[in-house]
């Protein structure tokens, strides 16, 4: 069965190289799940085939990709068992001019959440122009159980604050207007919610997989986890509604004329010095504004 198992894994580099050989535009990112480790310490264990490790970090070099250097949780993936496994096989490689295109370019790990892998995020460190907040009817909004009656009781509230004399469109136009801006308000402070439920929640799991990383997970933890993450599911349902009706917009980060050696060593030198966490009495800052 090793046999068989390193065997696959040595097939899957040589087409991955194969893959990574035939792209002809230079821009090019490949991560994902390879299953396989770089160095012992990859492993919880501390143990692992120095053969395969030798394998994947040769293809890594004749390759010329250069690894996004990863922050977060410790480990990217767990077999979710009382005999806990854990390692780093999740991973992120660029090519220079990849790195030369977005040089500010940062990879995070998230919360785990119903799979047995921690999510990575990549950030090509693009800013987007601030933009006017306009009304936008949430259609995550109809998932809430008082949402028509609340309406209706807004409906009515505005419909009686027009004189008896008034045309029948500007007391249309004035109950919109005024059903608009109501919603505006009450959309946001949902959202401030939600965000707050959700915050409680993920930090409720990173106790418990900090418990995990160490070894010390008791199955009334691990319980209580599986319950925490139905009830993460089902606010991220409503969560995921509200992102399905926006799109970002990208904007190009423009690089100055230096040769690609010196800019590729500032933008090493750039990330390395980025602060992307802060922790202050247990709490974890993440927000630039407030680091």
């Amino acid at each position: 069965m090793a046999q068989q198992t390193m065997s696959c894994l040595k097939f899957f580099l040589m087409e991955l190289e194969q893959r990574c050989c035939q792209i002809t535009f230079p821009l090019v990112v490949v991560g994902g799940d390879f299953n396989l480790i770089r160095k012992e310490t990859d492993k919880s264990s501390g143990q692992g085939n120095k053969l395969l490790m030798n394998m994947f970090n040769s293809f890594i070099e004749r390759c010329q990709l250069r690894e996004i250097k990863r922050v977060g949780s410790r480990y990217t993936w767990t077999n979710k068992q009382d005999n806990q496994v854990l390692s780093n096989i999740d991973r992120v490689f660029m090519t220079t001019d990849w790195e030369c295109k977005y040089p500010l370019a940062t990879l995070k790990s998230a919360i785990r959440v119903g799979s047995d892998h921690w999510p990575l995020i990549l950030d090509t460190g693009e800013r987007l122009h601030p933009r006017n907040r306009r009304f936008f009817f949430e259609k995550q909004w109809l998932q809430e159980p008082d949402f028509r009656e609340i309406v209706v009781r807004k409906w009515f509230k505005g419909r009686s604050r027009h004189p008896v004399q008034a045309y029948s469109v500007d007391k249309w136009h004035g109950n919109l207007c005024s059903l608009r801006s109501f919603l505006k308000g009450w959309g946001a402070n949902l959202r401030g919610d939600y965000r707050r439920k959700k915050e409680a929640l993920l930090k409720q799991i990173s106790n418990i997989d900090s418990s995990e990383q160490q070894g010390t997970l008791s199955k009334e933890k691990w319980t209580h986890r599986i319950q925490i993450e139905a009830e993460l599911e089902s606010l991220m349902e409503k969560e995921e509604l509200y992102w399905k009706q926006r799109s970002g917009v990208k904007t190009i980060l423009q690089g100055d004329a230096n040769t690609k050696f010196f800019h590729l060593s500032a933008n090493g030198r750039r990330r390395k010095q980025s602060v992307l966490m802060l922790e202050d009495g247990g709490i974890e800052v993440t927000d630039p504004l407030q680091i």
